[in-house]
């Protein structure tokens, strides 16, 4: 895969972000898949905040991104 960055407005801020080239040039932005790499702290803390909303720990994380990123 070849990586580029494109310059994309958030919040009223430039961000470059990658662009990810698939096959046959084929851009894709959205794979569902993101590996966040926290310290222990961190990782205990949203663990034990999962477990008290009921919800799994991706899904803890989706909805703290969701609600974080609008």
């Amino acid at each position: 895969m070849k990586y580029e960055a494109a310059r994309v407005i958030i919040n009223n801020q430039d961000i470059d972000t990658p662009i990810i080239y698939a096959k046959k040039n084929q851009t894709t932005y959205e794979t569902g898949k993101v590996q966040l790499r926290v310290d222990s702290d961190l990782h205990k803390a949203l663990v034990i905040k999962a477990m008290q909303a009921n919800e799994s720990l991706n899904s803890f994380c989706a909805k703290i991104l969701r609600i974080t990123i609008p």
